[in-house]
């Protein structure tokens, strides 16, 4: 039978709606801001549906069998068949509907802070045209990982909320709009803080009667997520295609995290109260941070590590965000006084957003500072640049410029009387280069509740750990003191070396050992106790010579009246004061005159003509130990020089205290007349030890001439005698000058001489004598 052609027309007509009518309408958009998925392949029932199917594309709408279980497999792009699927997913379209899955979410958590899993999500209800051919029909989608519930208003057009309350995953219904030129504002719905403004003009897009969906893509933050791509709103037209990304300023950010709060040695940063990085540790950068641009002022808050939320948060400032360079700010200072010597509280320093490099070749531009806050102000020099920075002042971002070659930086305190560290600076000849250098840290961690040590780090606009410089080892010394001044300003003193207390209330006795640095500058200054550091009696510069050791003696008159005499108030150097005797049997002894009104001094035996010690002028120190035998005591003559006045005899404990093979050092003290002198300590000598140790000699009272001498109070010390000895009358030296004549038992006269201390008896012969003297005798016997 033959159809007329109306007919077959007709009839082909109804079979084509048929087949129509089993069909579902199917759109495919990778929104999978997954940095490891910029391209997959999708499978529709094992068959290879996309192959490399990109990050922010869309497909087409197609055609896919209504009421048919499927299942839709997403594979790697490199994958081979649906076996290699990383997720499947069953879908079964409903006839004459249209669908819209989207690919969204994180295929693994690790390198994202903003994780949300790998999903397929399926939008129903899909539309490929507008309801009214004058409008644009739009879909909102928030793909965006992040945990954050948003709100869609348009500023700029009709400025009204489009979208309000659209968490993660979740779409609105379709909003007919007429076609005009829109600028939707992102906002976080909890409490409206903007995320950006993006421009859709729609009257370039030509979309007049379509359906579109506009989707939030990427993450606010991601440097916390695999530095995946920043934050936008993309459109997919029904026809598919290339994703069309809303026009958005962007803002750039870069952080130094340069505070040596120990409670802040990481610190968690919020952008506008929203955490944006965990956990940065102390001396670390940042990457560049990209932001979107909102034109309003930004709020930076610091937390400590681990922080729950913006409640946290311990420091805050704002700055003004821009579109043209990237912000970096420098995080330094305390959060707290307390367990700190030298607050300063917690700052963010504006850096330049890119450090300009010099124009010639192998120089460098150096931005440096000190953030150093127990620190001083100091010089910086180099060995190759002489003075490069005068006065480097907590705080102060200085710019120099040097030769980029090798070369070694020293910190000197601002009068430059000391050198406070060295450090190598090894600056590369690659070319023009540019540089920021922190000094950072705590000078005295130990007085900074045990922080970082201080030492230079260089951030080369990099991410991650800043660069420490190698720092010159410090040789030391053994040093200690001994104050030895009898003026009542000084005599207790706090020593400040390189300006830091080294030792309070140092009084007449020496110190402890202290190590001072060796080959360099040491500026010591010497300030009564307990008044400020301010109130400087002395001070001046040394160099210690590595592997010495320092007896560092004050001595002297620091106030301006009541003493006279009086020397000015100073500190002399001893180095390397032996603490053993050349000879095991004998003591070593160096003599120092440390009476300010005795004038010259005279140091004998009673028994000599010859001073061990002639013209001991103040301030003295011979040049050379005298060595004594230590068989027995000694009794020493003080007298001025030429032995005109006696100060006194005074015997030396040799043999009681067992000064054998000791060096020591035997000193003057205090004023022989004090009634000049303020009323200060009296005259008296003392014996230095190895070991510190003080021990003041005993002073023997001569016996007058008319003083009566009988058998109970003559007396001979020591008897028997080995070579000297001297008479005593009740337990006092006489030595008056009287005669006396020692006989042997044969009552031969064998020595003849006038007591002026003490007898040398070391020529007779061992036996018994007997001494004669102011009418009485008494026998001895000679070893």
């Amino acid at each position: 039978m033959k159809l007329s052609l109306l007919t077959l027309v007709l009839f082909l007509s109804i079979f084509s709606f048929d087949v129509s009518a089993q069909n579902a309408r199917v759109q495919f958009i990778h929104n999978s801001a997954d940095t490891s998925l910029s391209y997959v392949d999708i499978y529709w029932n094992g068959t290879l549906l996309y192959n490399n199917f990109v990050f922010h594309r869309a497909s087409p709408f197609i055609n896919r069998p209504g009421n048919a279980a499927a299942v839709v497999s997403i594979a790697d792009s490199s994958s081979s068949s649906v076996d290699d699927a990383f997720a499947s997913f069953n879908f079964t379209p409903l006839p004459t509907q249209a669908y819209i899955l989207v690919l969204q979410g994180i295929l693994v958590d690790e390198g994202y802070a903003s994780y949300q899993p790998f999903d397929l999500k399926i939008i129903s209800g899909a539309r490929e045209n507008a309801l009214d051919l004058a409008s644009v029909d739009m879909l909102f989608v928030n793909g965006s990982p992040d945990p954050d519930t948003l709100d869609v208003n348009e500023v700029s057009l009709i400025q009204i909320p489009f979208v309000q309350g659209l968490g993660y995953g979740e779409h609105s219904s379709y909003i007919g709009m007429f076609t005009g030129d829109y600028v939707f504002r992102l906002v976080r719905s909890e409490d409206q803080m903007s995320l950006g403004d993006f421009h859709a003009p729609f009257t370039q897009y030509g979309q007049n009667g379509k359906a579109v969906t506009v989707l939030t893509s990427g993450f606010s933050n991601p440097s916390e997520n695999s530095n995946g791509q920043l934050m936008s709103m993309w459109m997919a037209k029904a026809e598919g295609g290339m994703m069309t990304e809303y026009a958005s300023s962007v803002t750039s950010i870069r952080l130094i995290h340069n505070s040596p709060d120990v409670a802040l040695s990481e610190v968690d940063v919020y952008w506008n109260n929203k955490k944006i990085i965990d956990n940065l540790p102390f001396r670390n950068s940042t990457s560049v941070m990209k932001r979107r641009h909102t034109g309003n002022n930004v709020s930076l808050g610091f937390a400590p590590s681990n922080s729950a939320s913006s409640d946290d948060i311990v420091f805050t400032q704002t700055y003004l965000s821009s579109i043209n360079d990237t912000a970096v700010f420098l995080l330094n200072g305390l959060q707290s006084a307390n367990g700190y010597s030298a607050f300063q509280p917690l700052s963010l320093t504006s850096l330049p957003s890119a450090f300009t490099a010099p124009s010639v070749e192998d120089e460098a531009n150096i931005y440096f500072m000190n953030a150093v806050s127990d620190l001083p102000s100091f010089q910086l020099k180099s060995t190759v640049g002489g003075a490069l920075i005068g006065n480097a002042a907590y705080g102060i971002l200085n710019e120099i410029n040097i030769s980029a070659i090798s070369q070694e930086w020293t910190f000197r305190n601002v009068p430059s009387t000391y050198e406070i560290a060295s450090f190598e600076a090894p600056f590369e000849e690659d070319g023009a280069q540019a540089y920021l250098v922190l000094a950072s840290g705590f000078y005295n961690p130990e007085q900074n509740s045990n922080g970082a040590a201080y030492g230079l780090f260089i951030d080369r606009n990099e991410s991650g750990p800043l660069l420490e410089l190698t720092k010159e080892e410090d040789a030391f010394v053994q040093a200690r003191f001994f104050n030895n001044s009898s003026d009542e300003l000084v005599e207790a003193v706090d020593i400040y070396v390189n300006d830091v207390l080294l030792a309070s209330d140092v009084s007449f006795a020496t110190t402890p050992n202290f190590d001072l640095k060796a080959s360099v500058d040491v500026e010591i200054k010497i300030v009564p106790a307990g008044q400020p550091a301010t109130a400087i009696v002395f001070a001046q510069t040394y160099q210690f010579e590595e592997q010495n050791n320092y007896l560092l003696w004050l001595d002297g008159i620091a106030s301006q009246n009541g003493y006279n005499p009086n020397p000015v108030f100073g500190l002399s150097v001893l180095e390397n004061l032996p603490t053993t005797a050349v000879n095991s049997t004998q003591t070593d002894v160096l003599f120092y005159n440390g009476s300010t009104d005795t004038g010259s001094l005279s140091l004998s035996s009673p028994m000599s003509g010859t001073p061990w010690i002639s013209s001991l002028q103040y301030g003295n120190f011979p040049s050379a130990h005298h060595s004594f035998d230590v068989e027995e005591d000694a009794i020493m003559r003080v007298s001025s020089n030429g032995g005109a006045f006696v100060f006194g005899h005074y015997i030396i404990p040799f043999s009681t205290s067992e000064l054998a093979g000791e060096a020591v050092v035997l000193f003057t003290h205090g004023f022989w007349n004090a009634a000049n002198n303020s009323n200060g300590n009296g005259f008296s000598i003392w014996l230095m030890r190895a070991d510190g140790t003080l021990q003041q000699l005993n002073l023997y009272n001569y016996v007058k001439v008319e003083e009566e001498i009988t058998m109970e109070n003559f007396l001979l010390y020591p008897n028997p005698v080995a070579s000297s000895f001297v008479v005593l009358v009740n337990d006092e030296m006489l030595s008056d000058g009287s005669a006396y004549i020692i006989t042997d038992m044969n009552g031969r006269n064998v020595v003849e001489g006038r007591l002026t201390g003490t007898l040398d008896v070391s020529v007779l012969p061992v036996g018994m004598y007997c001494l004669r003297a102011k009418g009485s005798s008494i026998r001895f016997s000679k070893l």
